[in-house]
């Protein structure tokens, strides 16, 4: 049964099943953090705990949050203004492509910031294209803040921390495995007030974030021809509330997403 898009109540928790962690390839390490941008930190470690930046976070959101983050970059960028997550396929095509760089130009032209998770193909554009028409992104990594995955973003990745903001789980000391991009993922989902996935194949790791996004209430956007493509994942979010979108009807879905409500649960 379909629900408001606006505010969804959380109907379905993400499966705790994650993809057996296996190492991946090494990631190529990201510059001196002299260079990479200026780390922001509350703990010893390095550290921030999650609700400095969100505030305090209800039993959804909790369930699979990260206790803390580690930033490089500008932290005003998770406190202020509303964020959207464009998400999709690493290997996507052209018109794909061009798909993610018309919904990242109308988060700028709305003063929305772009979330994503600077992996190749859609994340790629999206960020590329919010820094090229001056509006403001978010990089949320699979990896430690010192660490490029793909080594090909290592430069942008830079640029994202020096100018913008980079987001990470992962504390240096952790190993890169497969089942971080999920929990990537899952954290980007809780960083921003609304998804959209572009383009994705019937295994994307992408239905991680479009279920978190569900399970928190929060906007899910798939859009054509994704939504149309009877891929099972696609087909159950839809039911549970995710809304296909039209390229025309972006804009507009934009400009009805609302900054997240900040509700402290021990009060009431």
């Amino acid at each position: 049964m379909g629900m408001p898009s606006s505010r969804r109540r959380a109907v379905r928790l993400a499966s705790d099943g994650l993809p057996r962690a296996e190492p991946m390839s090494r990631p190529r390490e990201a510059p001196p953090s002299s260079l990479f941008g200026a780390a922001v930190h509350d703990r010893a470690d390095g550290a921030t705990p999650i609700e400095s930046f969100l505030g305090p976070l209800n039993r959804f959101e909790s369930r699979n949050a990260p206790r803390a983050l580690y930033l490089a970059g500008n932290p005003t960028l998770l406190q202020e203004g509303r964020r959207i997550s464009i998400v999709g396929s690493r290997r996507a095509g052209a018109e794909d492509l061009a798909l993610a760089r018309s919904v990242a130009e109308c988060l700028v032209q709305a003063g929305i910031s772009v979330v994503s998770g600077l992996a190749d193909g859609i994340d790629t554009v999206a960020h590329k294209t919010a820094i090229e028409l001056h509006g403001k992104t978010v990089a949320v990594l699979g990896t430690p803040l010192s660490r490029a995955y793909p080594a090909s973003n290592a430069s942008l990745q830079h640029t994202i921390a020096t100018e913008h903001l980079v987001v990470s789980q992962f504390p240096e000391s952790s190993s890169v495995q497969r089942r971080n991009f999920a929990m990537r993922n899952r954290t980007m989902a809780i960083l921003s007030d609304a998804t959209v996935i572009v383009a994705a194949s019937p295994t994307s790791g992408t239905k991680h974030q479009g279920w978190e996004a569900i399970n928190l209430g929060r906007p899910l956007a798939i859009l054509e021809p994704l939504a149309s493509s009877g891929i099972d994942w696609v087909e159950d979010q839809i039911r549970y509330g995710a809304e296909p979108l039209r390229q025309e009807d972006v804009s507009r879905w934009c400009e009805s997403v609302e900054e997240r409500t900040i509700v402290d649960e021990s009060l009431l």
